[in-house]
């Protein structure tokens, strides 16, 4: 375990030396060094010579504790108690003593002295702080507290870890949370350094808040959670308001007919359409599980077609060996975005049809032949014609299947699918195949990856000589 702590921490310290003056005098990057090829007796010379670093307090005494075993991530603890107020009020109250201990208070200093660089972006940064963390503490959900904190965002953290929890608003000095029955509750005040700091997030990733822009939106990944955070300020609203949504982990296909939210019958017919090289368009209301399908439906593209993402990219699944190219934004890149799916074929995926621009791609790639996967908020394809005449795109829909989604209560169900074209015998023989296929999984009924999903589903194409 030292050896591969002694790893990532040379990793981080070799770019802060880079930025040192006393970098041809110090010998903390050679004691690391040795450590890591298991000459353990080197940590008493690390103790030594790390005086001369600047965040030598705080690297000496976390390495001293961890050496020395001092505490036991057992004792910690995280309790959630809800209190009915009233007829409509739930109040959450949290109770923990993680931040009351000592060696957790020094981690979270620790952490906060890996600094981003030029050559370092956020989300890198992130992910060193949050492997870090795991290596010394061996718990994931203490991991992702610790690694939340080091951002300043210390009050949101034991609300992210809840299972329960799919969305927190913080609005004035509130925050509220929505739990996965719907049912909302209510934690009583909210300092003003969450704001702050999720503002500050919001730059480093290159969303500037302006007069002319008084809105963001974007999405940060810690360990199996990932949140999609919008911020909106004055003149949109009276008052600062953020709205953070927590996606728990990649769902597969076959979760999401598990959890009833699709039928075998359904989910063939859907796939199909993709595999047979034709578009798809999921509407839904907020939160009705549109982004998780599209997901799930990635993951049933055969892995030689090349996928172009357009701006959530964040919400987006990493697959192995797959070529995937993600775009945070397309303002101003529109032609050099379909000119890379002109090049070489592939699956064009937005993640919402929100603004003009991302209209003009979904029917610019359309019109020429290419496949899209994307999701637009809308109650009906009625609903979604009207919005789209409102912002005066011409729509033509062809070669397409329109999936129709619907939330009631904590429940998330497909209400109805409309395929814009006539199947032909080809289309139905693929189609029974991939239902025969899937019925054998869920029989299996075991528990399987996203990953081990993706490489069964892609062996089931090459049998079937897709690809």
């Amino acid at each position: 375990m030292l050896k591969k702590l002694a790893k990532e921490i040379l990793k981080i310290q070799i770019t802060n030396c880079l930025f040192c003056n006393k970098l041809r005098r110090c010998k903390i990057t050679k004691s690391l060094t040795q450590i890591c090829i298991g000459k353990v007796h080197y940590i008493q010379r690390l103790h030594k010579h790390i005086r001369s670093c600047p965040n030598s307090n705080v690297i000496t005494q976390v390495l001293k504790l961890l050496t020395n075993n001092v505490t036991s991530v057992d004792k910690l603890y995280v309790k959630y108690l809800i209190l009915n107020k009233g007829s409509h009020t739930r109040i959450l109250i949290v109770k923990s003593n993680v931040f009351h201990i000592p060696y957790i208070q020094l981690f979270i200093k620790f952490l906060r002295q890996i600094k981003k660089i030029e050559s370092l972006n956020i989300q890198s940064l992130i992910d060193t702080r949050f492997q870090l963390s795991k290596i010394f503490l061996n718990s994931k959900k203490l991991s992702i507290i610790t690694t939340l904190s080091s951002l300043g965002l210390d009050e949101l953290s034991y609300l992210i870890i809840t299972p329960r929890i799919e969305d927190v608003y913080i609005s004035g000095n509130s925050i509220y949370v929505v739990l996965d029955n719907s049912k909302k509750c209510v934690i009583k005040s909210c300092s003003d350094s969450i704001i702050q700091n999720l503002l500050k997030l919001s730059c480093f990733y290159g969303n500037v808040i302006t007069f002319e822009k008084p809105y963001t939106r974007f999405s940060i990944k810690i360990g199996d959670k990932c949140l999609r955070i919008s911020i909106d300020k004055w003149p949109i609203v009276p008052e600062q308001e953020i709205h953070i949504r927590v996606h728990k982990k990649p769902f597969t296909i076959i979760d999401l007919i598990k959890l009833k939210m699709l039928s075998v019958e359904e989910t063939s017919n859907i796939i199909t359409t993709v595999l047979t090289g034709r578009s798809l368009l999921v509407l839904g209301e907020p939160g009705s599980g549109k982004t998780t399908l599209v997901n799930a439906i990635d993951m049933t593209i055969p892995r030689s077609r090349k996928r172009v993402y357009i701006d959530e990219v964040d919400e987006s699944i990493n697959l192995p060996y797959t070529l995937q190219i993600k775009y945070r934004s397309i303002y101003g890149r529109l032609n050099e975005v379909l000119r890379v799916l002109y090049r070489g074929g592939g699956v064009l995926i937005i993640g919402e049809l929100r603004e003009i621009e991302h209209y003009q791609a979904f029917l610019q790639a359309l019109y020429s032949g290419l496949q899209v996967l994307t999701t637009s908020h809308a109650l009906s394809i009625n609903d979604f014609i009207d919005k789209v005449r409102y912002l005066g795109v011409d729509l033509k829909l062809k070669d397409i299947t329109i999936v129709q989604l619907q939330k009631v209560s904590n429940l998330r169900k497909v209400l109805k699918i409309e395929n814009l074209f006539k199947p032909d015998s080809k289309y139905y023989e693929i189609q029974c195949c991939v239902s025969t296929f899937l019925t054998k999984l869920i029989e299996k009924s075991t528990k399987m990856s996203y990953v081990t999903f993706y490489n069964l589903f892609n062996k089931f194409l090459e049998n079937l000589g897709i690809d």
